[in-house]
């Protein structure tokens, strides 16, 4: 049994050892329980103040049995679902498994149609996103719908009960919020040095046990070759059950979770770092086989890389550095080739990238001895550049946090490019990417991930993917993408804004404002207004970092009450902050 087939057992049976009663809120939506059977579309009820746990089995109305179902299956996330049963008959109250997956609708039609030839009551749903059975989330294309039917039976002649459905649950999008919460699962880059995260959505109630039991699962397929983990395929906790007492959790592991000392160590980091992030826990403390877990201290994991607050930028004709509140130029130097754009800043905050033209990569160091641009001499050099990569129609440069800087071919090579600091270049084909056009990279501050924007026949793709490295730190292999942010239409630009989210301007004709995408990895799309004539944009960490540049060459900077011009009279033609 692989790690993924074991992590899927593990959280199968969570259900069967954990036991709870959760009281659920109203959301937006709810689903009909009462009133005439409806044979077609209609408006769905008002929201109900609270939704009962469990609500009265409506004994003698079939569609009413399903919709009460449907409220008390949400209700007993976190629990065993022994009430939820109830509402079952036959084979269908052991067979079905209420952790297989999460189906979450939002607003709509989604009137309940009643047949009374077949027994069956069907639900269509509007579906914004789906969870899998280790709290994955995949968004739903706008306007996706699913139909669920359930077969019913009448019980002693009378009573209704439910005799066949899917597994799973269905859920509104506001009571989802209030029943489950985004915890990010920590694991560790291949080098052992800096955390890499794993977004998962796990239930409220006991969500100390669910975040240890995902994590000891091990990470998302598509990110399992990039990262590390100490524990071993076949971990598992002693008692599925992780209890929190006065803000400390106790972690008992079962014999054989963990082998090495170095395992040990990185288990230890992994658990702590994880779970030390809720709000409920204050610490930590982790047993293997009922002794400490102990380690031999070998592993120190740390958060990734935040860029510093400088960015560099090609400013007015010169390479330069915008502080935010001054842009400093070489006192008599850093003149740039009129066909430089695009330009990137190394983690170090001294090596710049920056293209010159369509076919040619180069990289400079930023001199020193800066100046406000407004007390630079007139009389500038040529800023001394290094071509690293010659190649065809390339794109906007990334760094890594270990002095690589990333770039690919735009036209049909569905490729990465990743180039040394000592000027040795790797190709890294992208799985399922073959003749795809390439427009913009990014890697993450980690460095185990890249973003990646692609097209194809005008259908536009955001992925990201695992960066697999050998141990002098070479990439080796880009894996299987995770497509995110669905539906972001024509992009002129992608940005890491932080470890989970990466910013995608969209573009735009002159004098249009274009959309700014917020994507979370593993999480959903929050679309903004950006500004008038946005062409670039840079990011820090978190998204009030977030600098756009127009074409007329001003900066705006993300406020709480919108963007806000910078104050300068330098014309910019790009910016960034490291990465």
């Amino acid at each position: 049994m692989n790690r993924l087939q074991g992590a899927s057992r593990r959280w199968g049976w969570i259900a069967s050892g954990i036991s709870a009663t959760l009281l659920v809120l109203g959301g937006c939506a709810t689903i009909p329980t009462s009133g005439p059977v409806q044979a077609g579309p209609a408006e769905a009820a008002p929201d109900e103040d609270v939704l009962p746990i469990p609500p009265e089995i409506p004994e003698y109305d079939a569609v009413g049995l399903v919709g009460g179902f449907l409220k008390a299956s949400a209700a007993g996330v976190g629990g065993d679902y022994s009430d939820v049963r109830d509402y079952l008959y036959g084979d269908a109250v052991q067979d079905w498994d209420p952790t297989a997956h999460v189906t979450i609708y939002g607003a709509g039609d989604f009137t309940p149609v009643w047949d009374d030839q077949s027994l069956t009551v069907t639900y269509s749903f509007p579906v914004v996103a789906t969870l899998d059975d280790q709290g994955r989330m995949t968004e739903a294309p706008s306007g996706t719908r699913t139909a669920v039917t359930f077969g019913v039976t009448s019980v002693l002649g009378s009573r209704w009960r439910i005799s066949s459905l899917d597994d799973g649950i269905i859920i509104s999008e506001a009571n989802f919020r209030l029943v489950y919460r985004p915890v990010v699962l920590d694991f560790a880059s291949r080098d052992g040095d800096v955390i890499v995260p794993d977004l998962r959505w796990l239930p409220r109630n006991n969500i100390a046990t669910f975040a240890t039991l995902a994590l000891i699962s091990g990470p998302s397929a598509w990110l399992d070759d990039a990262v590390e983990t100490g524990f071993a395929p076949t971990a598992s906790l002693e008692v599925v059950a992780v209890p929190l007492s006065d803000g400390r959790a106790t972690v008992a592991l079962a014999s054989g979770s963990v082998v090495s000392a170095a395992d040990r160590s990185l288990a230890l980091e992994e658990i702590t770092y994880t779970l030390e992030a809720l709000p409920e826990v204050r610490d930590v403390v982790v047993t293997v086989g009922g002794l400490p877990i102990g380690g031999d201290g070998s592993v120190s994991l740390s958060e990734a890389p935040v860029p510093s607050l400088e960015a560099a930028a090609i400013v007015s004709g010169r390479i330069g550095v915008w502080a935010g509140d001054q842009v400093l130029v070489p006192a008599l130097g850093g003149l740039v080739p009129t066909e430089a754009h695009d330009i990137a800043l190394s983690y170090d905050g001294v090596t710049v990238a920056m293209l010159l033209g369509e076919s040619e990569m180069v990289t400079a160091t930023i001199p020193s001895g800066l100046v406000a641009i407004e007390d630079a001499g007139s009389t500038v050099s040529t800023l001394a550049t290094t071509t690293v990569l010659e190649g065809t129609d390339l794109v906007s440069p990334s760094f890594d946090r270990e002095g690589w800087v990333w770039t690919a071919e735009a036209q049909g090579q569905g490729a990465l490019i990743a180039v040394a600091p000592g000027g040795d270049s790797v190709r890294l084909p992208i799985a399922g990417a073959e003749g795809r056009d390439i427009d913009a990279v990014a890697v993450s501050p980690d460095g185990a991930r890249v973003a990646v924007l692609s097209r194809e026949g005008g259908l536009w793709r955001l992925g990201v993917l695992g960066l697999v490295r050998a141990e002098d730190g070479t990439p080796t292999l880009a894996g299987e993408p995770l497509d995110i942010g669905v539906g972001i239409g024509e992009s002129a630009a992608i940005e890491w804004v932080g470890g989970q989210v990466v910013a995608v301007l969209g573009v735009s004709e002159p004098g249009e404002t274009p959309t700014l995408a917020l994507v979370t990895v593993g999480g959903r799309t929050e679309s903004i207004a950006a500004i008038p004539d946005a062409v670039a944009l840079a990011a820090r960490s978190g998204g009030s970092s977030i600098v756009l540049v127009t074409r007329d060459g001003s900066l705006y900077v993300r406020s709480s009450s919108g963007w806000a011009r910078v104050d300068s009279t330098a014309s910019f033609t790009s910016l960034a902050f490291s990465g």
